[in-house]
């Protein structure tokens, strides 16, 4: 148990390593990571995100100045790839 322990905390440190920061992000700054959601069940076959009032500009009293919805789709295949080269896609919807 002390070895599945201890590659379950070496995966745990690189998820956190790789998540998106809660941080602010300032002009002429380059930030990237994860956002990361529950699993979605398995016959979800695509999900729409938004993101409402995202801040582009904020005034000298640091109140939003210039928001945007930022709306991205995903779609998606769930199934098996065997041994053999044999891919078995699920019937999602």
């Amino acid at each position: 148990r002390g070895n599945e322990y201890a590659r379950y905390q070496e995966r745990l440190d690189i998820m956190r390593r790789t998540l998106f920061k809660n941080e602010e992000i300032f002009d002429g700054q380059q930030v990237e990571g994860y956002v990361v959601f529950p699993t979605l069940h398995h016959l979800v076959s695509d999900v729409k995100l938004v993101i409402h009032d995202a801040v582009l500009r904020f005034d000298y009293r640091n109140e939003p100045v210039e928001t945007v919805q930022i709306q991205c789709h995903f779609e998606r295949e769930v199934g098996k790839i065997y041994r053999d080269g044999r891919l078995d896609l699920d019937k999602a919807g």
